[in-house]
């Protein structure tokens, strides 16, 4: 990896923490090294902003009325999953993913969907809120539910880059984040979006 991060770095890595997170390449120290230099890098060129604007919860989706009692990862042992082919979740459930579970991958977040419905998985993982959201697109959310207990949920930033002239204002929206996420501002337009009609 160069001195500068570019977007070959972001394919390159990405391809290799996949490759080596499902033993498709192998464990050479090499790749295991540029991974995680890989995974370091955003903090070394982005100032995160605190706190978080909201979180991101992943969840577990099954066909309406095939739920089954979900309290964490183990429960999903011995059932047939789905997923999409592009998606990551993080290192430590990814990783328990690919040693423990039993998840295909679909070539699209419909087809994954459409998995689900002809009874080739017992399960889909999918974000909440995108998964929300292409259940309406796709007018089947009458047909799914969505388990109450997450998969895990991460938080998401704004980010400056270190570079940007605009630090000096990192402070005064870190104070506007933190009033639009306590005063629920954040939550109404997630409210919003889910409820608003898909194109």
């Amino acid at each position: 990896m160069a001195e500068h991060f570019t977007a070959a770095d972001v394919i390159v890595g990405a391809n290799i923490r996949w490759g080596l997170m499902f033993k498709m390449i192998p464990p050479r120290q090499e790749f295991i090294d540029y991974a995680a230099r890989i995974a370091a890098r955003p903090a070394a060129y982005l100032d995160f902003i605190e706190p978080p604007f909201m979180a991101d919860p992943v969840a577990v989706v099954v066909r309406k009325g095939a739920g089954f009692a979900y309290a964490e990862w183990r429960d999903l042992k011995g059932r047939k999953g789905v997923t999409n082919a592009s998606e990551s979740y993080g290192d430590k459930f990814d990783a328990y993913m690919a040693k423990e579970l039993s998840v295909a991958r679909a070539e699209g977040v419909d087809k994954a969907f459409a998995a689900l419905l002809a009874r080739q998985a017992d399960y889909l993982i999918i974000g909440l809120y995108p998964g929300r959201d292409e259940a309406r697109r796709l007018r089947i959310a009458g047909k799914i539910a969505f388990l109450p207990k997450e998969i895990l949920s991460s938080a998401m930033y704004v980010a400056f880059s270190k570079k940007s002239k605009c630090g000096a204002l990192q402070a005064a929206f870190a104070g506007a984040i933190k009033t639009a996420a306590d005063d629920g501002q954040v939550r109404q337009l997630l409210q919003a979006a889910n409820k608003a009609p898909s194109h």
